[in-house]
């Protein structure tokens, strides 16, 4: 016969239609199915003996020929394989390898990140010891060394929560989770180290801003999973304190409310939404409520920076921040949002939306371009959540001693 039936003949060892003989190598792998070894073997030597033969050697050794995979491809292979892991149809067999593969991501990961911090706890003893007498260096040096020993004792469970956060880059992660130590020391002090926990008790000194529901955890995630924080301001717009739930900037200075009380209800409320799998998994929203304006708010920027290192250090993902603004915005009032913009990372200011419609626009908006549906939100903000949940909340951490 032609070319084509000499090959087939050669390939099948024997003469015989295809009705009678073996048949073609490629005929036999076709009838072994899908995902056997030996046939994927038989097929990939085949490949590059044809590329080989066709293009020569340079095309199969030579520099480049296979190309060396990126960070990009290896966070997609892990996000791929986690997303295996959570689908309900996919068979045992791929959710038992996929298991495994990301038990040894996972391990070699957390190996690399204690490598990156032991380097970081070298580079301190190296060069970053206090000179004498210098008392302020002193402290956050001390300060410093106890924030490495936290993270080195840190459990792997919540350093992988740092891995996961910072896209497996191990640097990222271990700065972060140094400064996540920082920060928490830096507020809470020494007595961090013993208990591992905030409770609301050890934020007795932040009642006022508690009371006047500065941030509230809602009850249920948005239509994407994200746990749901909603910010309000809470000084008076006209600095007196008859507005109830509000504070006079008098008033706060008599309590003497400063950046530090900020911080440390903005760790408090982040650390209720890390309690949910969900918020781990999928990060958290926050809606500001900024209609009423703070005329000195340029005077608290420090307090919103604050807010932000902690957001910008605890082990979950920022997805976005919706502002609810007055339509008739004042020029100043437009200069304090761009303001809070300003002290967010550069990523964080591309998922900023200020809404300065109507209330009914922006609810509307929320729950049909954002998934943040009015159920989900408080009345105060339009929405159809009981006012009293949030103390009924309060009520029962403090019960449980959370």
């Amino acid at each position: 016969g032609d070319g084509d039936g000499r090959s087939v003949g050669e390939g099948s060892g024997g003469g015989g239609d295809g009705g009678g003989g073996r048949g073609t190598a490629e005929e036999e792998e076709e009838k072994e199915g899908d995902f056997d070894p030996a046939a994927a073997a038989r097929r990939l030597a085949r490949y590059w003996e044809c590329r080989r033969s066709i293009f020569g050697d340079a095309a199969c050794y030579g520099a480049g020929a296979l190309p060396e995979p990126m960070l990009v491809d290896f966070q997609k292979y892990h996000a791929r394989t986690r997303r295996i892991l959570e689908d309900p149809r996919a068979y045992d067999m791929v959710r038992r390898d996929a298991e495994e593969m990301i038990q040894a991501i996972h391990k070699k990961k957390i190996e690399s990140l204690n490598e990156d911090i032991e380097k970081m706890a070298d580079i301190f003893d190296e060069d970053l010891k206090p000179e004498e007498n210098d008392d302020e260096a002193a402290s956050e040096a001390l300060l410093k060394e106890a924030a490495l020993i936290l993270a080195k004792e840190t459990s792997d469970e919540l350093k992988l929560q740092f891995l996961l956060v910072e896209d497996m880059i191990e640097k990222n992660a271990a700065r972060r989770l140094l400064r996540y130590w920082e920060n928490g020391l830096r507020l809470f002090g020494p007595g961090l180290r013993q208990k591992n926990r905030v409770t609301l008790e050890d934020i007795k000194d932040c009642t006022e801003l508690i009371r006047c529901q500065q941030v509230r955890l809602m009850p249920e995630e948005d239509e994407f999973g994200r746990s749901i924080l909603v910010w309000r301001q809470i000084v008076s717009p006209n600095d007196e304190d008859s507005e109830p739930g509000r504070l006079s900037a008098e008033k706060m200075s008599h309590l003497g409310i400063n950046e530090y009380h900020y911080a440390k209800v903005a760790w408090y409320f982040c650390h209720a939404a890390m309690e949910r799998e969900s918020c781990r998994r999928n990060g958290f929203v926050l809606v500001v409520d900024a209609r009423v304006g703070d005329v000195n708010g340029m005077k608290r920027q420090a307090h919103r920076r604050a807010m932000m290192d902690v957001g910008n250090c605890v082990p979950l993902v920022w997805r976005a921040v919706h502002v609810l603004a007055r339509p008739d915005l004042w020029w100043w009032q437009r200069q304090v949002f761009w303001g809070f913009a300003s002290i967010a990372s550069i990523s964080l200011r591309r998922r900023i939306v200020i809404h300065t419609g109507s209330m009914d626009q922006s609810l509307c908006r929320l729950g049909g371009d954002f998934g943040i549906r009015a159920e989900r939100l408080p009345s105060d903000l339009g929405g159809t959540l009981e006012a009293d949940y949030f103390s009924s909340w309060l009520e029962e951490r403090r019960i449980r001693g959370l």
